[in-house]
């Protein structure tokens, strides 16, 4: 009803429902188009989000700004201060499982996470909610896209730094189309929107050839020049790790060299993450045994060798929700790597995954053992420190 009262006021037909009990809306690509652009342009208020939606624009404002105060929520989503103090205990909740803890104080509310997870968090949103593949996303929620297109303002900045990319491309002989382009867009989007806040990366690692270091270096300064930012030592790193992936994605036909040190495999970690609640992203160990992996999987491939023995259906049993949730997530290492993993591929990337969630696991309980034995203390004690 709501939609259609909108499409009679702009002039539109109507939706209508057939007697299958399917609704349709005629018209060419063209008009829906002109409907769709219309629809979403009206004002933010006219949209009411749902408590989900609400729970993950709350976190998004987390973990974009140091410290977000309660009128600053209340007048980005248009809701009263009860419905308000409501959503802040469900995202309480929901970081607290992500081993998050939300701070209160008397300038508003804050998370205690370092610079580089705060930037892959806001990182990997954008690639979850903003899809330009056109498919939907796994979480299906709506709405969203919306939020974070107006609060980025992500039209004013893809004009901006448009002409910038362009002849930074041309400068360098490098050439990221479609998707992976807009993925740029968001990297940059991120680090320009944290550092025009004054917040930087005091160190990152060397991960990414001198090449790519070239390549980020060249893209930093001239986004000085146009934005009057400094991008120190640290964000050209940050940034080259991002470049790293883009650029082997843009060679398909060549996919060895240095597996790229964040777009994709930490992309696939994060959104793993998202799923077991469990703070993955940023877990080293996994993320240089899976690196390792992944690299070794492609020179596999290239001797035509195959992998004989399939853990899968073993695995599936003993972790259904990790095999559940690399499975979701393999097409971010298959179209970013333009190959395709099969039940006993991805096997190995579940052992990889389950390993790292038994030691996290592991380093979380603190068990306490009585040990009761006849012969004497010293076999207890024997025992005691074996245990241990």
């Amino acid at each position: 009803k709501d939609i259609n009262d909108f499409l009679s006021q702009n002039h539109f037909e109507q939706i209508s429902l057939l007697p299958d009990n399917t609704l349709t809306l005629n018209g060419s690509n063209r008009e829906l188009q002109i409907i769709r652009k219309k629809y979403f342009n009206r004002p933010l208020y006219e949209y009411h989000f749902s408590s989900d939606e609400r729970s993950t624009i709350i976190k998004l404002l987390l973990f974009q700004q140091n410290v977000v105060t309660t009128a600053e929520i209340i007048r980005s989503l248009t809701v009263s201060k009860k419905t308000c103090l409501s959503d802040m205990k469900h995202v309480s909740l929901d970081l607290i499982s992500q081993d998050i803890h939300l701070l209160t104080g008397t300038k508003g509310y804050s998370i205690d996470v370092n610079e580089v997870f705060r930037r892959d968090y806001l990182i990997n949103s954008f690639h979850t909610f903003l899809n330009v593949m056109g498919e939907q996303p796994s979480s299906s929620i709506s709405g969203i896209d919306i939020w974070i297109s107006r609060h980025f303002d992500l039209d004013t900045f893809k004009e901006q730094i448009f002409p910038i990319l362009l002849a930074w491309q041309k400068t360098n002989h490098i050439n990221i189309e479609g998707y992976q382009f807009y993925q740029l867009l968001w990297i940059l989007v991120t680090i320009i929107d944290r550092l025009t806040q004054g917040n930087e990366i005091s160190s990152f690692p060397l991960a990414s050839e001198h090449k790519t270091l070239d390549i980020s270096r060249d893209l930093c300064r001239r986004l000085e020049k146009a934005l009057s930012l400094s991008f120190h030592e640290p964000e050209i790193l940050f940034l080259a790790s991002y470049i790293d992936g883009l650029s082997l994605t843009c060679l398909p036909a060549s996919p060895l060299g240095d597996v790229p040190s964040n777009t994709v495999i930490h992309t696939f970690l994060a959104n793993i993450s998202h799923d077991l609640k469990l703070k993955l992203a940023n877990d080293m160990k996994l993320y240089e045994m899976l690196s390792a992996h992944i690299k070794s999987f492609f020179s596999l491939l290239e001797r035509n060798l195959s992998l004989d023995q399939s853990f899968y259906a073993e695995l599936e049993k003993e972790y259904p929700a990790i095999c559940k949730s690399v499975k979701n997530n393999l097409y971010v290492l298959e179209q970013s790597f333009h190959r395709e993993y099969n039940d006993r591929e991805a096997s190995f990337l579940v052992m990889h995954i389950a390993a790292a969630v038994s030691r996290i696991l592991a380093e979380r309980q603190n068990f306490k053992i009585l040990l009761v034995c006849d012969s004497g203390i010293a076999t207890a004690s024997y025992i005691t420190n074996k245990l241990k």
